[in-house]
């Protein structure tokens, strides 16, 4: 089963993306900042990860960056899901490392075309 790392620091779209991906017969993990996010993802090796830019402690682009600079982690494609609706911020992600950038709210069917579109890909 695939796995995917949700990240997030607001509960209410963890526990939504969780219930939509499960029913999309997806194992979901999930972290509420960047820091989280990084010993999760060395911990658990998720095959993709789903990353909010802004939390606490550690925003997504730092995570981001350091899980793409990582040898252990940067093989696993990261797709941003934001309301950053700026070209700064999306310029900073891709510099970052991202492989796909989508806005909030997000809509599910893209997000699954998405996800099975990388997932093939890879």
């Amino acid at each position: 089963m695939v796995k995917i790392l949700v990240v997030d620091d607001n509960i209410n779209n963890v526990m939504l993306f969780r219930c939509f991906l499960e029913r999309g017969n997806y194992a979901v993990i999930t972290a509420m900042s960047g820091a989280e996010a990084i010993a999760t993802a060395l911990e658990e090796r998720p095959d993709l990860i789903l990353m909010d830019l802004m939390m606490p402690i550690m925003d997504g682009f730092e995570a981001t960056a350091y899980l793409k600079n990582n040898p252990i982690t940067q093989h696993i494609p990261i797709i941003v899901l934001t309301a950053e609706d700026s070209s700064e911020a999306y310029n900073k992600a891709k510099q970052a490392g991202c492989d796909e950038y989508l806005l909030k709210p997000i809509r599910y069917e893209l997000l699954l075309r998405v996800i099975e579109m990388i997932l093939q890909s890879g």
